[in-house]
């Protein structure tokens, strides 16, 4: 058990760092999408981008969470399938 769970103020600290962590996150992975489609360099497109998510802040928490929820499973099958695709072409190489 980590010592920072039996005190109220780590906890509190904690969740906040998760929190601030989560939003740097995700406002650098817009940042780094709008750089893509836009062209410009980085320090450019970064205040249009802070503009648009300031104004959809909901949105972008909400989408963000969205998209690291459906890349994780689909890292999780696209392995599976994968892993089982080797398997299965080891079984027909030796004919099992």
């Amino acid at each position: 058990l980590p010592f920072w769970l039996c005190e109220p103020l780590s906890c509190l600290a904690r969740a906040v760092w998760c929190c601030v962590q989560g939003v740097l996150g995700a406002l650098t992975r817009f940042a780094l999408i709008s750089h893509l489609f836009h062209g410009p360099d980085m320090f450019s497109v970064a205040p249009a981008s802070f503009r648009t998510l300031r104004r959809h802040v909901p949105d972008f928490i909400i989408t963000d969470f969205l998209t690291k929820s459906i890349m994780k499973q689909l890292r999780g099958v696209i392995g599976l399938v994968f892993g089982l695709s080797v398997l299965w072409r080891i079984d027909q190489k030796e004919h099992l």
